[in-house]
This record gives C-alpha cells, sequence and structure tokens, in this order.
C-alpha cells in the first residue's frame, strides 16, 4: 500500500488482540504497539477493582496511542486496542493520519471467559459481561473467528492484507 497505515487488531478482553498482533507483526516484520501499555494506572486500578471504564476514562488513553501512531517512523504498523466502543473507534478514525485496516477478533461470552480465567492479566474476569455490553465493532475490515488456532487466525490476515496491498 502506498498510504501510511495501521492494522488495528480489536475485539474484547480475552480474544486474542495482543498474541494474534505480536505474531502478525513478527510475520509481516512490522512495529507492534500493545494498547494496554497506554492505559494510565487511574485505568487499570479501576478495571483490576472490578469496574469497567466509561468513554471518560479512556480519552487519556485513546488520545496518547493516536499520538503515538501517528509519530510512528515506519510506515506500516500493527496496533493491539479493544477500541470496544464508537467513542473510541471515532477518535482513532478522526485522529489516526494514517489509512486504517480493521481487524476485529470475536469470540463468544463463554470462550472469553474462559481465556479470561486462564491468564494473569489486570482485567479480571468479573468484567466480562461489560467488554461485550460495550463492544460496538468498527465498520469495515475483516471479522475473524478467534476460536481457530493462531495459525489459522494469522492466515486469514495475511490473505485479507495481500489483498488489499493488490487494490491500491
Amino acid at each position: 500500500m502506498s498510504l501510511p497505515y495501521v492494522i488495528i487488531i480489536c475485539g474484547v478482553s480475552a480474544s486474542g488482540k495482543s498474541t494474534i498482533g505480536r505474531a502478525l507483526a513478527d510475520q509481516l516484520s512490522l512495529s507492534f504497539l500493545e494498547g494496554d501499555d497506554y492505559h494510565p494506572p487511574a485505568n487499570i486500578k479501576k478495571m483490576s477493582s472490578g469496574e469497567p471504564l466509561t468513554d471518560n476514562d479512556r480519552e487519556t488513553w485513546i488520545n496518547t496511542i493516536c499520538k503515538d501512531v501517528n509519530n510512528a517512523p515506519d510506515h506500516a504498523l500493527i496496533l493491539s486496542c479493544s477500541a470496544l466502543t464508537s467513542f473510541v473507534q471515532n477518535k482513532l478514525i478522526s485522529d489516526i493520519t494514517r489509512k486504517i485496516i480493521w481487524i476485529k477478533l470475536n469470540l463468544s461470552p463463554a470462550r472469553a471467559l474462559e481465556r479470561m480465567q486462564a491468564r494473569d492479566h489486570f482485567m479480571p474476569p468479573a468484567l466480562m459481561d461489560s467488554q461485550f455490553n460495550a463492544w460496538s465493532p468498527p465498520k469495515g475490515g475483516l471479522d475473524v473467528n478467534s476460536n481457530q488456532t493462531k495459525t489459522a487466525i494469522l492466515n486469514q490476515i495475511t490473505v485479507y492484507i495481500h489483498r488489499l496491498n493488490n487494490s491500491f
């Protein structure tokens, strides 16, 4: 693609955003930004205590992400970012100066809960319902069933990206 772009891997907690984002970045030799790394301590404390974030809580977080994406020297990069709400998605769309490619990882609430219970993360399983209640997938892009193997998911995404590259 001739325009600078960012591939945003989005979805609820435990959908595999970080795992798939890192693996895709390695496979495509692109830089990777982890959305969770941008949460201010107050957001992490709030989520860790079992309280879901509001869009007001997300504002500083998403503004910082947009700034770093825009300032990245690479032509293309991968960002893992929940992008749960239209507020966050609209901020990404309006504030990022690169072409955005959405990759939406989808899974069932039962599978998300199972994954959340099996990992060490600041997002407790008690917030799983709030994740699904807030999830409003962005328009466009690629929907991926994240119950598949990592290899199958990566293959599906790379085929999609190669098709996009050929259409520009």
